[in-house]
């Protein structure tokens, strides 16, 4: 007797890499107990990336799932600030380094600078 799955049962998503550029998605995210691996993107669209994050928590978002109101704000102002670290070095490396230019590829940044944002 074999156990296959009911053809009107849908599959269960699974945790997968997520990327956004909304702050407040990220923020929720964070405040869920996901860590945020690396920024990435133009300083002038930062991305958040997470390593895995389940599709349904991103859709408890979009549905008003309620977190703490003081930890969002929270994590809302050091996801800013660390966004805005990231725009005022990459302008002055382009300001002051040789032969690179406002189109140089800006390299992401890595999970260790994100600590401080994800630990709250």
């Amino acid at each position: 007797m074999s156990h296959e799955p009911h053809q009107d049962q849908p599959e269960q998503p699974h945790a997968a890499p997520f990327q956004t550029t909304d702050i407040a998605v990220a923020a929720f995210l964070v405040c869920r107990g996901h860590q945020i691996s690396e920024l990435d993107g133009p300083p002038t669209l930062t991305s958040f990336v997470f390593s895995a994050v389940d599709p349904n928590e991103v859709e408890l978002y979009r549905l008003g799932e309620p977190v703490s109101a003081a930890l969002m704000a929270t994590i809302i102002r050091r996801l800013f600030t660390l966004v805005r670290r990231r725009r005022d070095e990459v302008a002055k490396l382009v300001r002051v380094g040789p032969g690179l230019s406002p189109a140089a590829p800006v390299k992401p940044t890595k999970a260790s600078a994100l600590r401080s944002a994800s630990s709250v």
